[in-house]
């Protein structure tokens, strides 16, 4: 339970804003820093596909699919940015 706890709380308390995907590519969870950033609530975007979040550029989208779909694969990828 502490390893659950500890890693919730770095997901909680990131300065980065952070999204937990599905295998299907569904918003699972967001952190509160990626919605105040954004301007959503988390109504707004669990349960969405990512290809559907209104605050990815069409670039943005292009390449969360590409790593996505590497990640799907089994392939390890580096943290990586994107443009809102």
């Amino acid at each position: 339970m502490l390893n659950k706890n500890r890693y919730k709380s770095i997901f909680d308390f990131s300065p980065e804003g952070i999204v937990v995907l599905d295998n299907k590519g569904k918003v699972l969870e967001s952190n509160q820093r990626l919605l105040d950033w954004l301007g959503y609530s988390s109504e707004d975007i669990v349960g969405q596909n990512f290809i559907k979040l209104p605050f990815l550029t069409k670039q943005g989208k292009l390449q969360v699919m590409e790593n996505f779909t590497k990640r799907m694969l089994g392939k390890n990828l580096k943290p990586y940015k994107l443009d809102f």
